[in-house]
Formats: C-alpha cells, structure tokens, sequence
C-alpha cells in the first residue's frame, strides 16, 4: 500500500475514531423502540428504495387475504433468495404485486408485501428497517419487517420465518432480537427510532474494525 495513503488513513482513523465515540456517548438510547415522527429519506430504508413509498399500494392484489393467518400462512409458502442471487442487483425492491407472481425475494419483498396486506385489513403496519439482536451485540446485515397494531397493542412480524406461528410475537419478546432504526406507516408518514443510535454505534465499530484491519497490511 502507498505510504502515503497509509498515513492519512492512520491520521484520519485517530481523529474520527474519538469523535464517534464522544457522539455516542452523549446520545444515550433508555428504550430503542421509542419512535418520533421525523422526515426519513427512503434511501435509508435501503438502495433499493427508488420509487415513492404510495407506489408499492398501487396496483390490484391477485392474492385475498382475510385475516392476519392467512398472511403468514402465505408468507411461508414463499422462497428467501438475496437480491445478487435473484436479480443480479446488490439491492433492488419488488413491487408486492410482482411479488405475488414470483414469490421469491429478500426480507424487504416479503416485508412490503405484508405491510400492504396488513394496512388493505386496517391494521395500523409500518415497514421498519432495523438490525437482527443475537442477545449480545447487533448483526452487521440491515434487515426489513414489519410493525403492526392490534387491539392496543403493538406486535413485531418477521416476514421471512419460516414458521407461520413464529412471525408474529408481542414487541416485548421483539426487543430481544432486533433492534429498529426507521419506519414508515401505511399514510406514508416516518418515523425515527431510538435503536437507530444503537446501529450508528455498530457501524462506526465495524468500520473501526475494518480500517485497522487495512493498517495492518
């Protein structure tokens, strides 16, 4: 590696390195499933976000659902594949209708796909974006599901379980293994979650341990 470049790695490493972690410090998370409303660019959602959140509600469903089982039961007769492996794209976002067609695709298509299922049955759904929680520390991977109300109480779904019982849980049993950044609910309204500072934090270590593994070559 150029010499050069390696210094100014070096010098920008250990004046961000501390900056990062001042920030955090001063912005303690007590619950990191408390939200605010807040202007959310799509982007952050994922790439792969490119159209404007009402696209994915245009269209007519060629799938009826008339309760919150059938909406898992027919999640789980899906197939998971990563968008590389099934579109040649690092991040691309199915229209729930193409979806329904395919019935392949990441945790985002089988996320959307709930999310406007849920809210066609009135429930109150946001599409969330988050990190999955391993009891110890956050996963590296972003990962997209689905939040939703039901007679006062607020309920976690995983789209992608395998198991029709096992997606859905109560959010206390959801703070165990994930941990939320954004949501948007079905009016196209944003919001901003307290675990997004969580994630900032998991990031800056990831590329902390990333730049010091590259000044070791």
């Amino acid at each position: 590696m150029n010499s050069a470049v390696t210094w100014v790695r070096k010098v920008l490493w250990c004046v961000l390195r501390p900056v990062g972690r001042r920030l955090i410090k001063f912005m303690p998370v007590e619950d990191a499933w408390s939200r605010e409303e807040d202007s959310v660019s799509r982007r952050r959602f994922g790439s792969g976000c490119v159209r404007e959140w009402s696209w994915f509600f245009e269209g007519e469903s060629t799938v009826a659902v008339r309760s919150l089982q059938e909406i898992c039961e027919w999640l789980v007769g899906c197939d998971y594949a990563d968008d590389e492996a099934f579109f040649n794209e690092p991040d691309f976002w199915q229209h729930p209708v193409t979806f329904e067609r395919t019935r392949t695709g990441d945790c985002e298509d089988h996320a959307l796909w709930a999310w406007r299922k849920l809210a066609e049955l009135g429930y109150e759904a946001e599409l969330v974006r988050g990190h999955y929680f391993d009891g110890r520390d956050l996963r590296w991977n972003a990962h997209a599901a689905v939040i939703f109300g039901r007679q006062g109480t607020r309920y976690f779904m995983d789209t992608v379980a395998e198991d029709a019982a096992e997606m859905v849980m109560p959010i206390a049993r959801a703070r165990d293994i994930f941990c939320p950044e954004c949501s948007v609910d079905a009016k196209f309204t944003t919001y901003k979650y307290a675990g997004g500072v969580l994630i900032l934090e998991r990031k800056l270590r990831g590329r902390a341990d990333e730049e010091e593994g590259k000044l070791n070559v």
